[in-house]
């Protein structure tokens, strides 16, 4: 969220900037000037943005579960403080995910993820890619990000059960530390329906995370289909015989001198 804003700031920027150019030509070198000094100006707003962000998001995560679990410890013990930090975690990222949904332009993403479910699922079952064929499968996906975050919430429950016991400012910078150990193992554990397409105990492993991508998935626009099938058929090594042959139109008779005539009443005004 933090880099949308100057983003969208620096597309616009640009734009405004060449269309400039375009009309006045002998002021490029004034014009190319002040669009680099505007471009370092957003890019330092994105980098405090990032940062703000990510203090935010570790208070938010780490920081508030582990004081409110520090003190419901001593009427619950070891499990159900990892547990209270882990119902926190979830019902902040639930909280958060529902109130960006509200925003039109993370609406229409939520929907271009989507559109990149419904392309995976097609394409995963041997069907040739087009908006016909797509349209039909699911908006959700097991092996979604949205799946691993939230592997990773469940997952910190059980590990910081048994590890990180003292008090609230170790547990915070042992959680920052072994992050990375509670990520792989997620990892593994969400790449399981890849082995086990058919175990109905990974299905109920990844259950909450499908219910999860009700919140980050909606239902995509045949354009944004397209968008998801040319971008995954233009991987390379992507199998031909799942790429939609597309048949240009043929070029009527007399199209040409119409397009020549009309090319020269223009020169003519």
């Amino acid at each position: 969220i933090a880099t949308i804003g100057p983003g969208l700031g620096q597309g616009m920027a640009a734009a405004k900037a060449m269309d400039a150019i375009a009309r006045q030509p002998e002021a490029a070198g004034d014009i190319r000037t002040s669009l680099i000094l505007s471009l370092a100006f957003m890019e330092a707003l994105t980098i405090y943005g990032l940062l703000i962000a990510f203090m935010i998001a570790l208070a938010l995560f780490v920081g508030l579960p582990v004081f409110v679990g520090t003190v419901a410890y001593p009427y619950v013990g070891d499990f159900g403080r990892s547990l209270i930090e882990g119902i926190l975690r979830i019902a902040v990222f639930v909280i958060y995910v529902l109130i960006v949904s509200k925003v039109p332009e993370i609406k229409r993403l939520f929907a271009y993820h989507g559109a990149e479910h419904k392309t995976i699922a097609c394409y995963e079952a041997g069907e040739v890619l087009t908006v016909e064929a797509a349209r039909k499968y699911s908006t959700l996906h097991p092996r979604c990000g949205t799946s691993f975050i939230f592997m990773v919430f469940l997952l910190t429950i059980l590990v910081f059960t048994f590890i990180g016991q003292g008090n609230a400012w170790y547990r915070i910078l042992v959680k920052i530390l072994c992050f990375p150990l509670v990520a792989g193992l997620s990892y593994e554990l969400f790449r399981l329906p890849v082995y086990f397409p058919k175990n109905r105990l990974v299905h109920a492993l990844v259950a909450p995370g499908l219910c999860m991508q009700r919140l980050t998935t909606n239902e995509p626009d045949d354009d944004q289909l397209e968008v998801a099938i040319a971008a995954i058929t233009a991987v390379p090594g992507f199998p031909a015989e799942q790429i939609a042959i597309v048949e240009k139109p043929e070029t009527v008779e007399g199209d040409a001198p119409q397009s020549e005539a009309a090319a020269e009443s223009v020169e003519n005004l």
